[in-house]
């Protein structure tokens, strides 16, 4: 009977069918954003990710300025953290056609790694800092660490459509592994997806070019299979549960029309992020970084 309450909580929150909004000054987010990083004990050190930006590139450009991968070193003791891996096996659940429906594994495979994901981020440090802001703000996906949990379940795996009225696609799918649509890549704004591919040669995915280089962040150029991503920005080295509480916090704060402006190791960055209505229901639909300008040490 005690914990009935909370179950009663935690459910309505899930099923709402709206998302609301984070009440947070610039400066707060700004703040909370650090703690995050400063508290992302996971994240790379020097010399665990080693990157070749090789050339310049444009937008529009058509050349392959980088000979070299993006990423030529990256030590597996990093990858073998457990938020890593459990993000990691999720790599192979998606098919990157948009519009056709998702069969790569089974439902229940698919649960058990996203739950197991979950379960590993939500011990960690930036996890908490993004719970504990959300109670300090009385925001209803603060009731507890599960009731959070289950919100983030919901607005980055729950799915939706993004062509031919097939629900296979995802705010995580989108934003996190990438997906082909209208002959272009859309989303993927990952390193440690964009490194997977790369080690693939099955995956016949080419690095280009940068297009901005900012430390730990950059714009990029690619091509995946046949098709092109002109430009996407991407941080480099960071851990999954970090990115995932930042760009939750950073969409449940400045959707749509408003930016979150925030800051990475002295770098400033911008968080563009738009919500995906469907059905009644609403989800993320892209988060991802921008570069801001240049860093200040």
């Amino acid at each position: 009977m005690i914990q009935l309450p909370l179950i009663i909580i935690s459910v309505a929150i899930v099923s709402s069918q709206t998302i609301p909004l984070l009440s947070a000054s610039n400066d707060e987010l700004l703040k909370i954003a650090n703690e995050m990083r400063a508290g992302d004990n996971n994240k790379a050190v020097k010399g665990q990710v080693v990157t070749d930006f090789g050339g310049h590139v444009t937008f529009n450009a058509n050349v392959d300025a980088s000979p070299n991968k993006l990423f030529t070193k990256i030590d597996s003791s990093l990858l073998s953290k457990p938020t890593y891996s459990a993000f990691i096996k999720l790599f192979n659940n998606f098919n990157a056609e948009a519009g056709i429906k998702e069969t790569r594994v089974s439902s229940t495979e698919d649960n058990a790694e996203t739950k197991a994901f979950l379960d590993a981020i939500e011990t960690t440090k930036p996890y908490q800092t993004l719970l504990k802001f959300l109670q300090s703000r009385n925001h209803p996906y603060g009731k507890s660490s599960t009731a959070l949990k289950e919100v983030i379940s919901r607005l980055w795996f729950d799915r939706y459509s993004r062509a031919k009225g097939v629900l296979d696609s995802s705010a995580f799918e989108h934003v996190f592994m990438g997906e082909l649509k209208n002959g272009e890549v859309s989303g993927m704004h990952n390193w440690l997806r964009i490194a997977a591919l790369e080690g693939n040669p099955k995956e016949n995915f080419d690095y280009k070019g940068f297009i901005v280089k900012r430390n730990n962040l950059g714009t990029i150029q690619f091509s995946w299979g046949k098709e092109w991503k002109r430009g996407g920005s991407i941080f480099i080295g960071i851990s999954p549960e970090y990115e995932m509480s930042l760009l939750t916090l950073c969409f449940l704060a400045r959707r749509d029309t408003e930016i979150c402006k925030i800051n990475v190791d002295g770098c400033p960055v911008e968080v563009q992020s738009y919500e995906q209505k469907q059905n009644g229901k609403s989800f993320i639909g892209t988060v991802y970084p921008k570069v801001a300008g240049p860093c200040v040490r």
